[in-house]
């Protein structure tokens, strides 16, 4: 007699053959579910717009109270912060 054979009998007080079978049927049901409740939430987040926003902002001015750089050099500060996009800082 086959090992899934001895299984049945021993569950056969609890649970009839058609029980079990019922409860595999169901469980395979919910995992296609399942699959394809993730396709959906994959494709809908390959969707979303992913744009990138940059806001872009330069200074030029002197560098006051370094002791071992000129007045006379100009310095260039450059600020590109990320405003929208996957990259955005949560502030």
């Amino acid at each position: 007699m086959p090992d899934y054979m001895l299984v049945l009998d021993r569950l056969q007080g609890v649970c009839t053959r058609y029980c079990l079978e019922f409860w595999g049927v169901l469980g395979a049901w919910l995992s296609g579910i399942g699959t394809v409740a993730a396709v959906l939430v994959s494709l809908h987040l390959a969707r979303q717009d992913q744009r990138i926003r940059l806001g872009v902002s330069a200074v030029v001015g002197l560098m006051i109270g370094d002791p071992f750089t000129p007045h006379t050099v100009d310095h260039l500060w450059i600020q590109v912060p990320c405003l929208e996009g996957p990259f955005r800082l949560h502030r």
